[in-house]
């Protein structure tokens, strides 16, 4: 909230991904939104976490809130299932988002419940904001299946994914657009897998 990179690039181990929820106001004027000399621009904090986790700049969904007071960019698809969820703050109360802890309702929510139901559900509520509006008429085939699984149904738009087994362990994730397969899958042991793709949660069988 109102944060910033105060460390090296460097510092961040690339074996830990970790999901990264952001709000900043472009008014601040303790941490410049554009950055200056001593700190990074919001742009630049978000590209570097986007590749510390692996996440595809492709996957992003921007949301206009209270009017398009407030821009919701949402990442998702990153490795372990991570996300990025980054809110632009453009006016808060009539004025420029500043250095403060928001507190005006996004779209009837409060942020400090957005940040809850983030740590709450992981990246469940990002994943569906990036894939809500493409999945009603997913279809994936075949089931059972054997080495590969197609995904039809996505309106041709890029779609965040993970493939995992009844452990929660993540076999696969990435990003999958309409028409495309997910291929070496031959290895798999015989069972049930569980493939999320944005808001929708497929039960296949191998």
């Amino acid at each position: 909230m109102s944060g910033a990179m105060l460390d090296e690039a460097g510092d961040c181990d690339p074996a830990h991904p970790v999901p990264v929820i952001i709000f900043h106001g472009v008014g601040d004027w303790v941490l410049p939104y554009d950055g200056n000399e001593w700190y990074a621009s919001v742009a630049d904090v978000v590209d570097l976490w986007l590749d510390h986790n692996g996440i595809p700049a492709s996957s992003q969904v921007s949301t206009e809130l209270n009017a398009g007071n407030v821009v919701h960019d949402a990442y998702a698809g990153g490795n372990d299932g991570t996300c990025l969820s980054m809110y632009t703050v453009e006016q808060e109360f009539g004025a420029p988002g500043d250095h403060v802890w928001f507190s005006q309702e996004m779209d009837g929510v409060s942020p400090s419940r957005i940040l809850w139901e983030f740590f709450n559900d992981g990246c469940a509520a990002v994943s569906n904001a990036a894939g809500e509006e493409l999945t009603s008429s997913l279809t994936v085939s075949p089931n059972p299946f054997q080495d590969a699984l197609r995904l039809q149904g996505g309106k041709g738009e890029a779609l965040a994914f993970r493939l995992a087994n009844l452990e929660g362990q993540v076999i696969q994730s990435g990003i999958l657009r309409d028409g495309m397969t997910l291929e070496g899958l031959s290895h798999l042991p015989a069972g049930i897998y569980l493939l999320h793709a944005g808001n929708r949660v497929f039960r296949v069988v191998k």
